[in-house]
């Protein structure tokens, strides 16, 4: 709008709309010849952009005119087989066309892209046709689910049968599709029965074969730990379980799929005390008898690593002091005197697991656990295996993530925190009587290795 109320579209819709109409029928062309059997996907690609690009920018009286004619053109290209990055632009442009035009026929696309994956006509389709109907309906599902639940149900279960195909690339775009429906149909009543039947088709996938399929699994563990009210206890198992997975690519999307969790737990851990706080009243201490999922979370991650390093570990009552216990003991203890599992492969996983709790914790919670936190990897940094230095060099990384997730005051506090425990560890000097030889106070008996990578994390943090 311009400074006396005029929209300024209204003077550039003649040419929007003449846009549409030649970007919409050179794309029509594209998609006979193609039929013909010409080789033209880059064009295809530049026109569906094009369009998408004007679908967002068009006022909705322009996108409902010209909206019936562009979606049988995406459906139609959709039936091409077309390539990887064109379905993820056709699935993102039809379900801008709903976003920016009318609603009236999501229930007939919806339908037409469930019958792609019917049984009928799944077995004539191209693998690059099914993959994307698979990324249309969970484009769809993800922001309008609410208004295609009914064919979401569905699809989900087909969806679901195509987890079993032998090629690699339907499995990866069945499990980021069923992710993206269940990031939008997650909070709906309807898709509670959908919800447990991707749940278990998740703990399959996270032991297939193909690591990307594995890793897409992962972020789908993610969404449905962020969905579910209670965590499933077989969540931790699929994460630690790929710690030791040969892709270094799918330790540490699990590592970082367990930090979520841990930080989703401290979350929920801080909002159940907030509200038992606010409903608090005097009187006698009241019991609560609802089961706590963020202990429970903690418990079986720690039960995991109890069962590695054969030892009792005490648990805290802080949410935060938990979730640092919980991956502490990979760097506490010497890989030699660890089961198998637990390797160098392992810390370099909890390792991505305190980043990620750090990123996803509020500032505010990490700056009023300051001094909780920087003894807890003080501690890890000195009592760390002296096996390599590898693990020194990792708690320094996981010192200048912590620092960096807060404000200017955060980094202080940090830097105040390391300033006193350097000056601990400064020799002390003892007065000698006059002509004594002076013997050089005793050196701290700390690793080289530890002091100057302490030295250089209040140099990054100091920056």
């Amino acid at each position: 709008r311009d400074r006396h109320g005029g929209e300024f579209w209204k003077f550039f819709l003649p040419l929007m709309v003449r846009d549409f109409a030649t970007t919409l029928d050179i794309f029509q062309k594209v998609l006979v010849d193609a039929g013909r059997g010409q080789d033209n996907s880059a064009l295809k690609l530049e026109c569906v952009f094009e369009l998408m690009t004007i679908v967002q920018r068009s006022p909705k009286s322009t996108v409902i005119e010209f909206q019936h004619r562009i979606e049988e053109a995406l459906l139609t290209a959709l039936q091409q087989s077309p390539g990887h990055p064109l379905a993820r632009v056709i699935a993102t442009t039809l379900c801008g066309l709903f976003t920016h035009g009318e609603f009236k026929t999501i229930m007939s696309v919806g339908s037409q892209l469930l019958a792609i994956l019917s049984p009928k006509q799944a077995a004539t389709a191209s693998i690059a046709t099914k993959c994307g109907a698979m990324y249309c309906l969970g484009q769809l599902g993800q922001h309008h689910g609410g208004l295609l639940m009914s064919i979401l149900c569905e699809a989900s279960a087909v969806i679901v049968r195509h987890l079993k195909a032998n090629e690699v690339g339907i499995r990866v775009a069945a499990v980021e599709s069923l992710t993206m429906i269940l990031r939008g149909c997650s909070n709906y009543p309807m898709f509670q029965s959908s919800h447990a039947e991707i749940s278990k088709a998740f703990s399959r996938t996270s032991a297939d074969r193909s690591h990307c399929v594995r890793v897409a699994t992962c972020a789908g563990l993610v969404v449905l730990a962020e969905s579910a009210s209670v965590f499933p206890r077989d969540l931790v198992d699929h994460c630690i379980r790929n710690f030791e997975d040969t892709p270094a690519v799918v330790r540490c999307s699990y590592g970082r799929c367990l930090g979520t969790i841990l930080a989703l737990s401290v979350k929920q851990s801080e909002a159940k005390q907030r509200k038992q706080a606010s409903q608090r009243r005097p009187g006698p201490a009241q019991v609560d008898d609802d089961e706590d999922t963020s202990s429970s979370a903690f418990s079986v991650v720690k039960q995991k690593w109890i069962s590695l390093s054969r030892e009792t570990v005490t648990v805290p009552t802080d949410a935060v002091d938990q979730a640092l216990r919980t991956l502490a003991t990979p760097f506490t203890k010497p890989l030699a005197t660890l089961a198998s599992r637990v390797t160098v492969e392992a810390r370099v996983c909890a390792m991505a697991a305190y980043l990620e709790l750090f990123e996803r914790t509020s500032p505010g919670a990490l700056e009023s656990r300051v001094r909780m936190i920087t003894d807890h990897l003080l501690d890890l940094l000195l009592k760390s295996a002296p096996d390599t230095a590898q693990p020194q060099v990792l708690i320094s990384h996981m010192f200048i993530t912590f620092s960096n997730c807060m404000g200017e005051r955060g980094r202080l506090l940090v830097l105040q925190e390391l300033l006193a425990f350097l000056f601990t560890l400064a020799p002390k000097s003892t007065p000698h009587p006059p002509g004594a030889q002076s013997t050089p106070p005793p050196m701290p008996a700390h690793s080289p290795v530890v002091l100057c990578q302490l030295q250089m994390v209040m140099w990054v943090i100091g920056r």
